[in-house]
């Protein structure tokens, strides 16, 4: 800092020198660097979690409200690392004789709907794969995919470069069974490489 001498002949300070600056500057510097990949980290974190938690809530959801008002849930997944996840809630009950055939495009179905949620309830920012399309939750209680009538599987997780990062981020897996849309929820465990079932 400079100094200017007053009447006393002391010397005060006014301002900072060049070099103190500098120095400030390169300790932020220096101290960003270490932080922003964290948050950055963090932040992929957290909307992993989130989408996982809107998933088994949507899931829960249609199981619910399909049996509630005797009709059909289908739920939407387009999958990939800009997921979208919808769903649509219909009073037209699909028939025990062939539980898995009326969807989304039947006149049936579009006509007696109830509900349909066009606004995705996951952030679109992570990695969401699903093995069904459109998910049939009928009245009685069971689950498929529509036309394909598989038990519907979705993995949630981060890809970096088009590959899963296993390592880093927390990857979960849930499964949905057919018969009764009973949910198994997994998380990726490091130190096994291995999906392990959580409670």
């Amino acid at each position: 800092m400079s100094r200017i001498k007053n009447i006393a002949g002391r010397s005060q300070q006014k301002g900072f020198s060049l070099l103190e600056l500098l120095v400030v500057v390169a300790i932020i510097g220096a101290t960003s660097a270490f932080v922003y990949p964290q948050i950055s980290s963090w932040k992929i974190k957290r909307n992993i979690e989130q989408d996982y938690r809107a998933t088994l809530s949507a899931i829960s959801y249609l199981k619910t409200r399909s049996r509630t008002v005797n009709g059909t849930g289908i739920l939407t997944c387009k999958s990939g690392t800009a997921a979208v996840l919808t769903y649509q809630l219909s009073l037209q009950r699909n028939n025990d004789d062939a539980p898995f055939a009326v969807g989304p495009s039947h006149t049936d179905f579009v006509s007696n709907l109830v509900q349909n949620d066009g606004n995705s309830m996951v952030t679109g920012k992570v990695n969401i794969q699903c093995n069904n399309a459109e998910t049939i939750f009928n009245a009685s209680g069971s689950a498929a995919g529509f036309g394909s009538a598989e038990a519907l599987e979705i993995e949630i997780n981060y890809k970096r470069n088009e590959v899963v990062d296993y390592v880093n981020f927390p990857a979960y897996k849930i499964y949905v069974g057919k018969a009764t849309a009973f949910v198994q929820k997994y998380r990726w465990d490091k130190l096994t490489s291995g999906w392990r079932t959580l409670d």
